[in-house]
């Protein structure tokens, strides 16, 4: 096993050396760092070895006190026992480094910090390893097959790690079979769970279940999609009471994160968005998070723009609960809509999209005409690329600002604020 000074971090937080002619990616260790390593795997195209520390011989400036129980480093929080002086450096570097590939300058904002690194999560997506008796909740590596456990996170709501501990005993005292991943969110009432499997759960198993609510999606083996595949048993409520608002949704929605800092995401896109009453359109809208943040400046109308059929009976009864705010409201499944109109009344439109970003609809969004925008992305690169679109068509850059909605991870949320 080699052993290597880290000079930097990528953008995966894995510390980078070159090393005999090789670039070396160590997952759990940072710049400064001494460190034996253990070689995963190798990408020959690229040069490059992806790695994990085995054995300190030094440990540089950045290490703070690890406060989970897993052994290092996990997959899922690379940046779990990292200061907050690099963590913030990665997130930052990494909105930067995806500008400049689009040929874009602009000063981005220091990172607005995370509320709290521990207990933040309100969902979780738990893959299931092991074998009838003896599973295990874990995540993979990145780039392998192989499987960590980690049912036990200090940065997952409370709440959910206690609904692991009871849920874990009863599927191997029963021996379930097919079990192929468990989706759990936390509600201000309880937890709700998802179980993905390939056949159905022991009724003598599923009866023991006592989560607030709970669902079968069973689904054939091929199947991509964790929410794919049928609905097959449930208990329980249909919607929970979410911890962002006590709003009710149905526990396959799309939540952010974490539920304190999506309130100040929200405000911070509906301060600059505000300019009296008119129109403002929420596109990619989910549950109406950025929506609900509009409505609290005041009465105007709201045009919502969002797919996902789950999504989408939140906004329907989002709608009904605010009429009194509402000048006129409609929601739209894209912006190809024909129902939908653009003038120079549309005031501000909010662009959050998935991960991927606006893709083949950045061209239409960015000819709306919308005084205002507000791009929010998790993704930096598919942002920069957005972002370009936006330029082109004669927007302005007034602010970009990263915000830490995942802490002890590389991930970050970017809110780039434009104006026409």
């Amino acid at each position: 096993m080699p052993t290597i000074t880290i000079k930097n971090i990528d953008n995966e937080g894995r510390g980078q050396a070159m090393f005999e002619g090789h670039d070396y990616r160590v997952r759990g260790a940072f710049p400064g760092d001494e460190v034996e390593v253990q070689v995963e795997r190798i990408f020959k195209f690229h040069n490059i070895w992806a790695s994990k520390a085995k054995r300190f011989v030094k440990k540089g400036p950045h290490h703070i006190k690890r406060s989970c129980s897993h052994t290092r480093p996990c997959p899922a929080c690379p940046l779990h026992d990292a200061n907050l002086e690099l963590e913030q450096q990665v997130k930052r570097d990494r909105i930067i480094n995806a500008l400049k590939e689009q040929g874009i300058n602009f000063e981005v904002s220091p990172v607005v910090p995370h509320p709290n690194r521990l207990g933040y999560r309100q969902k979780v997506k738990l893959m299931v390893g092991g074998g009838p008796g003896d599973l295990k909740l874990g995540v993979y590596v990145p780039y392998s097959h192989k499987f960590k456990e980690a049912g036990d996170c200090p940065h997952v709501n409370p709440a959910i790690n206690q609904a692991v501990k009871e849920l874990m005993p009863i599927f191997n005292n029963y021996r379930v079979e097919g079990l192929q991943a468990i989706i759990l969110r936390a509600g201000q009432d309880g937890v709700a769970g998802i179980f993905v499997t390939t056949q159905a759960i022991p009724e003598v198993a599923w009866e023991k279940i006592s989560l607030l609510s709970a669902k079968e999606r069973i689904q054939d083996q091929k199947s991509n999609s964790l929410l794919g595949g049928v609905v097959g048993k449930i208990k329980g409520p249909g919607k929970i009471r979410s911890l962002e608002d006590g709003q009710l949704v149905d526990p396959e929605a799309f939540c952010q994160t974490d539920p304190a800092q999506a309130q100040r995401l929200y405000e911070l896109v509906a301060d600059f968005l505000w300019q009296g009453e008119g129109r403002y359109v929420d596109a990619f809208a989910g549950v109406g998070g950025f929506s609900k943040a509009l409505l609290k400046k005041g009465a105007c109308e709201i045009t919502a723009i969002e797919s996902n059929p789950v999504c989408k009976e939140s906004l329907e009864a989002l709608e009904l609960s605010c009429q009194r705010r509402l000048a006129s409201s409609s929601i739209a499944s894209s912006i190809l809509d024909p129902s939908l109109r653009w003038d120079d009344n549309t005031l501000g439109l909010v662009l959050d999209p998935p991960k991927k970003g606006l893709m083949d609809e950045a061209e239409a969004y960015a000819s709306t005409g919308a005084k205002r925008v507000a791009l929010v992305s998790c993704d930096p690169k598919s942002m920069a690329q957005d972002l370009k679109i936006l330029l082109k068509h004669g927007y302005k850059v007034q602010k970009i600002i990263p915000v830490d909605l995942f802490g002890a991870t590389p991930a970050v949320e970017t809110v780039v604020l434009l104006e026409r």
